[in-house]
């Protein structure tokens, strides 16, 4: 992996509200715990509740595995805040970006796929488990989560960067 180059200047500006650091870290920290909370209880209580399809189960249990995956790597994003500065290796700002990019956009993802999943359940009830079959629900979880992380990557190697005289990383949208 490459490292991201060091952007000039005015292009390492940080935007956003001007809040003290501890309120930051205070919301990371706290967004941290209810999410990583919420969601092992959502994969728990999900491979628990009979009454849903397999499908949905291996649905909901991708959604609630890609919005982990977005908690651990916004750990990153806590850390950097407690201390005011990217502690890291270069390369980690890259990788936690590609990462916190990809489970996003499978997280927005796997919602669209549940709402495709509930539509078959109500148009075709008697078809939904033959149509939405475990193999068939993994399968498409699977192959979505991959493309998600192919289609992440190049956007992360072309938009990402570390910002030395800042010390943060930073993606560049413009």
């Amino acid at each position: 992996m490459t490292e991201p180059s060091e952007v000039s200047q005015p292009e390492c500006a940080v935007s956003g509200l001007p809040l003290p650091r501890a309120v930051r870290a205070t919301y990371i920290g706290l967004d941290f715990v209810l999410t990583l909370v919420g969601n092992i209880l959502t994969i728990i209580v999900t491979r628990k509740v009979d009454e849903f399809s397999e499908s949905t189960k291996i649905f909901i249990t991708s959604l609630a595995l890609a919005d982990l995956g977005v908690t651990v790597v916004a750990a990153t994003s806590f850390v950097a805040e407690i201390l005011g500065r990217w502690p890291f290796p270069d390369w980690i700002c890259v990788a936690s970006f590609l990462f916190f990019y990809t489970f996003t956009a499978v997280s927005i993802t796997m919602i669209s796929i549940l709402t495709f999943d509930r539509l078959i359940a109500v148009v075709k009830p008697l078809h939904h488990s033959l149509i939405l079959n475990p193999k068939r629900s993994i399968g498409f979880a699977s192959i979505t989560s991959s493309i998600m992380l192919t289609s992440m990557f190049f956007v992360t190697l072309t938009l990402t960067y570390y910002c030395r005289h800042l010390r943060v990383c930073n993606t560049d949208w413009s």
